[in-house]
């Protein structure tokens, strides 16, 4: 038998799709862009009022970003120093110094009058205390002091004294050495810096040992070939925004309080150093 071969039943089956056939294009492709910013100034300028007009709006924000600028600089203070306070100046010296140093001119006059500053006498350098000081002096004091012969007739007096003298002249300047030693205005900058974060006890204590190291660094780059020194220039950079996002924390929880109010005013910091843009 032939095989059977599956067949549709009826025309109803079949299903013609017929297309039209693509016509080729042979138009050129015109890509439509955007006016660029000197196309614009150029249609711009052939209309003379437009022109004027647009002179006029840049020119009157230019005016009105200078006068912000202005009122800002002179209310919030540099987004670095912030607002110089009489504590924020006491940290040059670590407490040490009871008056301010005044700018001079070029002629040598005071450009302001000098003003009494917070000072913490107590502190020492190398962490010392002065009770500790004064023990070590008084067992030193009585660890060297000369032998006095039991046995007075056979002693000389006028050696022992000789010797007392002589001990307490040395003992004398062993303590104007040590006091040199110990005292912080003839320390490093790395010891004042010690100093002050002992001092910051007090107040949020991260924000202000930030805000000793930014016056440190900020004091050296305003110096003689300050402007040459990048690598403490990003390093001031990094502490003034570790400053500005620890204020921003501090804000949002502890506005209007207390803490935060004391804070703003010891350490001077004004809303330039965590609101304005960070330039150096």
């Amino acid at each position: 038998m032939p095989a059977r071969l599956p067949c549709p039943q009826g025309l109803r089956g079949l299903q013609l799709r017929l297309r039209p056939a693509v016509k080729p294009s042979f138009q050129p492709l015109v890509q439509v862009a955007n006016l660029s910013q000197r196309e614009k100034a150029k249609r711009m300028k052939n209309d003379p009022y437009g022109w004027q007009q647009q002179q006029q709006r840049k020119a009157a924000n230019v005016e009105r970003q200078k006068r912000i600028q202005e009122i800002e600089g002179k209310e919030w203070g540099s987004p670095v120093h912030g607002v110089t306070t009489p504590f924020v100046e006491s940290f040059d010296s670590a407490g040490q110094a009871p008056m301010s140093t005044p700018p001079i001119d070029e002629d040598g006059n005071l450009l302001e009058e000098p003003h009494e500053l917070p000072t913490s006498p107590h502190l020492r350098n190398y962490f010392l205390k002065d009770t500790e000081v004064e023990e070590a002096l008084a067992e030193s004091h009585a660890l060297t002091k000369p032998f006095i012969a039991l046995d007075r007739e056979r002693a000389d007096s006028d050696i022992e004294a000789a010797d007392l003298a002589k001990h307490e002249e040395r003992h004398r300047k062993a303590v104007i050495a040590l006091q040199r030693i110990a005292d912080l205005n003839n320390g490093s900058a790395k010891d004042r810096k010690h100093a002050n974060i002992r001092r910051c006890v007090e107040t949020e204590v991260q924000i202000a040992i930030l805000t000793s190291k930014i016056r440190a660094l900020a004091q050296k780059l305003e110096g003689p070939k300050g402007n040459r020194d990048k690598n403490n220039k990003r390093s001031l950079r990094l502490l003034c925004h570790r400053r500005q996002a620890l204020l921003r924390y501090a804000e949002r929880k502890e506005r209007g309080s207390g803490r935060w109010l004391h804070m703003i005013e010891t350490l001077g910091l004004s809303p330039a150093t965590w609101k304005k843009q960070i330039t150096l």
